[in-house]
């Protein structure tokens, strides 16, 4: 085998550095994407720029859509980068309110007036008061104002016969306050969730005894004359015969009227003026009542 001459040994390394030239490789230069100089090549920089677009494209934001029909309070938008990281950016700044408390504060803000007007028309206490003054009062005003005035005749007579009169008296007495106490709940139904201002006074023994937690204190005799003169059993007769049967015959009228008015062809006018009405009349019936009854 022969030895290569010195012309083909030049003609390889011609050879070599056109195929360097060709392919643009820089044997001395560390690996991409750096050159020695510090810049990029343009393969390395092309590379380079396509992975920042495709990491740029994996961070856009998303938003959150809404779907409810309308701007909720906690729509939120956000964008996710890498990973599980989310970044939150609060949307409204009613945030803190409820959705359903919002929803309804817009829906208040749309009332006309015609809506507002016919406001009590859909109100449970306005049919609640209505069916108390035509129905339920009127009976229990004209029953409890016979019953004490002719319960109070009978035991006066009765007191000529001592022993059988004395316990007439007492009986006497408790309806008084039996009847008293089913005013004060009856009226209740005018008002929804009312809860009085004071407890309702005891229908078998009164606030003295309450208080000192006794039953008699002094035998049957002491208890009867208490119950019978005890403040509240004055005030009980005192309303069911005088007060309550003028007050519930003024408002019956009144309701009668005014109901009479809103079923008939100016209904629209005078349906809403019913209810206000009753609703009016319920208020001023419980507040009577509790003023009267209820020892403060």
């Amino acid at each position: 085998m022969t030895n290569p001459t010195y012309e083909s040994k030049v003609s390889i390394k011609d050879v070599n550095s056109e195929t360097q030239n060709k392919l643009n490789v820089d044997v001395e230069t560390p690996p991409p994407p750096y050159e020695a100089g510090g810049s990029a090549t343009s393969s390395t920089s092309s590379k380079v720029d396509n992975n920042q677009n495709t990491n740029l494209k994996q961070i856009e934001p998303v938003v959150q859509h809404d779907y409810y029909g309308y701007n909720s309070p906690q729509q939120q938008e956000y964008f996710q980068q890498d990973g599980s990281t989310i970044v939150y950016i609060e949307g409204n700044n009613n945030y803190n309110v409820p959705r359903d408390q919002y929803h309804q504060q817009q829906q208040k803000k749309k009332r006309t007036c015609i809506e507002k007007y016919w406001g009590p028309v859909i109100n449970p206490d306005a049919w609640k008061s209505l069916l108390y003054f035509l129905f339920i009062a009127p009976v229990i005003a004209l029953f409890s104002g016979i019953w004490c005035g002719t319960m109070l005749l009978f035991a006066v007579i009765s007191l000529i016969f001592p022993p059988l009169g004395f316990f007439f008296c007492i009986g006497t007495a408790l309806s008084y306050r039996a009847l008293g106490r089913l005013e004060l709940i009856a009226a209740t139904m005018c008002t929804s969730k009312h809860k009085p201002s004071h407890m309702y006074p005891p229908v078998f023994r009164t606030s003295a005894q309450v208080a000192s937690h006794t039953q008699t204190d002094g035998g049957i005799l002491r208890y009867g004359i208490r119950i019978c003169l005890d403040e509240y059993t004055w005030m009980c007769f005192v309303y069911f015969v005088f007060v309550n049967v003028i007050c519930t015959a003024v408002a019956w009228v009144l309701v009668f009227f005014f109901f009479t008015l809103a079923f008939s062809p100016i209904m629209i006018v005078a349906m809403p003026v019913m209810c206000r009405i009753c609703l009016a009349f319920g208020k001023a019936k419980v507040k009577m009542s509790e003023n009267i009854l209820i020892k403060v």
